[in-house]
């Protein structure tokens, strides 16, 4: 759900200090599920409950990492990768922002990066480098995240609204995971699908990049997407229905 579309919607905008408090409980929450979400796939009895093909390569490859040789940084590679990354956060939300849904600029980034990886493979199989910096980028997205969480704030003003979002984290968390097990889902698949329905796309498409998951970088930002879709009118109507 975006926080700030439903605020405005339903009025909570308004209230200053409650949408204050139900921020700052929000960042707060969201830096810990997040973490939690990372520190999962590795834990052995969780694994051996819910399989998973895609963690087990990961942690494959990550033992035989240092025997690959990998290509020398070309700093002309990384320049134009980082181009063509603006590039297509530009013209995403400009076209969101065209269509009236700025909201979903994410989508259109996303979008405008899978039609060039698409319509250009070769050229782009020769940038290397480009892995390395999303890499980076994303180490500071997540601190970006961490350093918006006001911890002070949220114990100040909304303890009984970040005790809420506890249990709704805890009971969505264990819902997805009776859900993989029951349909015998990946593990992977499952924390990506949770980082995108709790959090939003853009953590999820972090998170499955930072644990190499690259399969998932795209399903996590469109499964995001569509929780916007879905989510906002759920949750205006939610609070309509309740007064």
């Amino acid at each position: 759900m975006n926080f700030a579309a439903v605020s405005q919607a339903t009025g909570l905008s308004e209230n200053g200090a409650l949408t204050a408090a139900t921020a700052a409980a929000d960042n707060v929450m969201a830096t810990f599920f997040i973490a939690l979400l990372l520190v999962l796939p590795g834990w052995k009895l969780l694994t051996r409950f819910i399989p998973s093909a895609i963690i087990e390569a990961e942690e494959e490859h990550h033992a035989h990492e240092d025997e690959e040789e990998k290509p020398a940084l070309d700093m002309g590679a990384l320049a134009l990768l980082l181009f063509l990354s603006a590039a297509c956060c530009f013209a995403g939300f400009e076209v969101a922002a065209l269509l009236g849904i700025p909201k979903f600029g994410v989508l259109f980034v996303t979008i405008a990066a899978l039609l060039i990886a698409n319509f250009f493979p070769r050229q782009m199989a020769r940038l290397h480098g480009g892995f390395d910096l999303g890499m980076f980028f994303m180490y500071v997205f997540f601190g970006v995240i961490g350093a918006a969480a006001d911890v002070v704030l949220m114990v100040e003003t909304a303890l009984p609204i970040f005790g809420f979002v506890v249990i709704m984290a805890s009971v969505h968390l264990a819902v997805v995971l009776a859900g993989a097990k029951l349909f015998r889902i990946d593990l992977a698949e499952a924390l990506v699908i949770s980082n995108a329905v709790a959090v939003g796309p853009a953590t999820a498409a972090a998170m499955a990049a930072g644990r190499r998951w690259r399969a998932l970088v795209t399903p996590g930002v469109m499964l995001g997407v569509l929780g916007y879709a879905v989510a906002n009118f759920a949750g205006v109507a939610l609070a309509q229905w309740l007064g």
